[in-house]
């Protein structure tokens, strides 16, 4: 040992970083995560969509780019013919430790809470087309919040 390596703290390891090791797997986990339409793309608004943001900012993606490049990549290719209520697109991820690689991000209109337990039909539909991209692409596991509802505790 050297006797200059007393003068100084031993340099302490980063704490490992939990990477998804199935980020191009062929049993892939995905999330619905409802975004308001008239948000678009602002991840400030929404809960679910805010607490994802966090998730996915705290460690780097090192096969995907990051989330907010993903949403300006949604936001320019939909200049001319902008996303409506019961459209979604997808993003991917490696960074959230395993739990999620994929996330569907459904456009829901702002004044679509169902007043009874039951979808709107264009929300219907749009989960239906998800399934069947979920069943194309892999996706074996699909989570969504009850009834597409965006609540949780907000910081307000």
């Amino acid at each position: 040992r050297s006797p200059s390596l007393r003068f100084w703290p031993c340099p302490g390891l980063a704490p490992p970083v939990a990477l998804s090791p199935n980020a191009y797997a062929d049993r892939l986990r995905a999330l619905v995560i409802p975004t308001p339409e008239n948000l678009k793309f602002e991840a400030s608004q929404a809960v679910m969509l805010r607490e994802f943001a966090s998730r996915c900012s705290r460690v780097a993606d090192f096969h995907f780019a990051p989330l907010a490049e993903q949403l300006q990549l949604v936001r320019t290719a939909t200049e001319d013919a902008p996303l409506r209520a019961s459209d979604y697109f997808c993003t991917r991820h490696s960074n959230l430790g395993g739990v999620f690689q994929v996330a569907f991000h459904l456009l829901t209109g702002s004044s679509e809470v169902p007043a009874s337990d039951e979808l709107t039909p264009a929300a219907h539909r749009a989960l239906q087309r998800i399934v069947g991209d979920c069943h194309r692409c892999h996706v074996a596991e699909l989570s969504m919040p009850l009834l597409l509802l965006d609540i949780g505790a907000s910081e307000g």
